[in-house]
């Protein structure tokens, strides 16, 4: 990615009073007017020829809906923005706030390499919360970075969507510690964010418009989490060990107050995914019934996902060596990443126009596992199955996510980390 490259610039993208955000033609990373490169022979052709030729009438619309970005957010990350220098590159500022979410993950393994059940230092939660503020602010501003350089473009939603599809994965350990769940619990509350992520952008396959519900916002989300990990600083994890009862002045019935505080906040999170969840699926059935489309091919896009989550709960539920209570972070980081890798196929087909059917090969490493354990005698040691599987899937994540940034940046002639002069001016 050595060559020169120009793109041309673009006015900055109008947002209406209703939190809607245009990027035409030219997106989040402009679009060059020079002859597509051609990426180096390494590079895996993820997206077919035909496919890429779509991507010059790439455009993209999305409405944010929270009560909070109205009140507050919208206002003062408009005014944050104003702080940085035209010079950086939007993909920079998403990376740092990737970063910071990967800080917290880390760190929450070191101190506690099982994943849960620890006793960690009250600074590591005020350090998660910190950092996921910081990755709040800058998951907003590096779309207003690209309107005001004029650097919008199908890459950056990409790089963009593609960091935000693994924040439910590196936000599950510090949660499990803050919240002192047991892991079959986090599990499920990962399981269930997935479902969330998933589904709006299966709503934006078929509808072409990404909506933040009003109620089932990712912005009211990272604020309870950040909440959350205030409380576990300046109280400590056992604060969510009370029961209701404990805390209430007067009397409840037993049912309700001899639950901790930490089961409520689970049954909550669930609940509201779950709401999430039909949301996007009701939204998808009054757009089907518009638009005159059988809703059965509607849910077509939506298998593959619910039988991987489906399939990974069934596979940590009957291994013989316990995956999800003993190897908790490897079995989260394998049930993650695979997740990541089918919601980036989707947001990939969609903006390529190439659909996706009821099927993917990612479903192999849950339908392995579960055919390995399930046996009366297993074949392969199931943790040297775990391990093979996490280490294939690992490499196959980053070979597919650098194949589509050089495929892509390349073929648009732009430049991924830095702002041309003529964009900076």
């Amino acid at each position: 990615m050595s060559q020169t490259r120009k793109r041309k610039n673009s006015t900055s993208i109008p947002r209406n009073g209703n939190g809607v955000s245009e990027a035409p033609g030219g997106g989040r990373d402009g679009v060059s007017d020079i002859a597509p490169l051609s990426p180096p022979s390494w590079v895996l052709p993820v997206i077919a020829p035909e496919h890429l030729e779509v991507l010059k009438q790439y455009k993209y619309t999305g409405s944010d809906l929270s009560i909070m970005v109205e009140l507050f957010f919208r206002q003062y990350w408009d005014w944050c923005i104003t702080f940085w220098p035209m010079w950086i590159a939007p993909n920079i500022i998403t990376t740092i706030g990737f970063c910071c979410l990967i800080l917290n993950f880390t760190v929450g393994v070191y101190l506690c390499p099982s994943g849960a059940g620890c006793d960690v230092p009250s600074w590591y939660f005020y350090m998660c919360a910190l950092n996921l503020f910081l990755y709040q602010l800058l998951d907003n501003l590096d779309g207003r970075q690209a309107r005001r350089t004029g650097a919008s473009g199908p890459l950056g939603e990409l790089f963009d969507h593609g960091c935000d599809s693994l924040f439910l994965l590196l936000t599950s350990i510090p949660l499990l510690l803050a919240l002192g769940l047991p892991p079959y619990n986090g599990t499920l509350m990962l399981l269930c964010g997935l479902l969330v992520f998933y589904t709006a952008h299966w709503e934006e396959y078929h509808s072409n418009h990404l909506i933040l519900g009003r109620y089932a916002n990712p912005t009211e989300v990272q604020v309870f989490m950040i909440g959350l990990f205030l409380f576990a600083g300046a109280i400590g994890p056992s604060f969510f060990d009370l029961r209701v009862e404990d805390i209430i002045p007067f009397s409840v019935p037993p049912m309700i107050g001899l639950r901790t505080l930490g089961n409520y906040v689970f049954v909550f999170t669930i609940c509201g995914c779950l709401y999430g969840v039909l949301d996007n699926a009701v939204q998808l059935i009054w757009w089907s019934k518009k638009e005159n489309y059988p809703f059965s091919r509607v849910c077509t896009r939506f298998v593959p996902f619910a039988a991987h989550v489906g399939l990974m709960f069934a596979y940590g539920s009957v291994t013989r060596i316990n995956v999800i209570e003993m190897h908790t972070v490897k079995f989260l980081l394998l049930t993650g990443l695979v997740a990541s890798l089918l919601t980036d196929h989707l947001m990939v087909s969609r903006i390529t126009k190439n659909p996706v059917g009821s099927w993917s090969n990612l479903l192999f490493v849950s339908l392995i596992g579960l055919a390995n354990s399930s046996m009366n005698i297993p074949l392969i040691d199931e943790l040297l199955l775990l391990n093979t599987l996490l280490a294939l899937v690992s490499v196959y994540y980053v070979a597919y996510i650098i194949s589509i940034v050089f495929q892509l940046s390349y073929y648009l002639n732009i430049h991924v980390f830095t702002i041309p002069y003529e964009a900076e001016n």
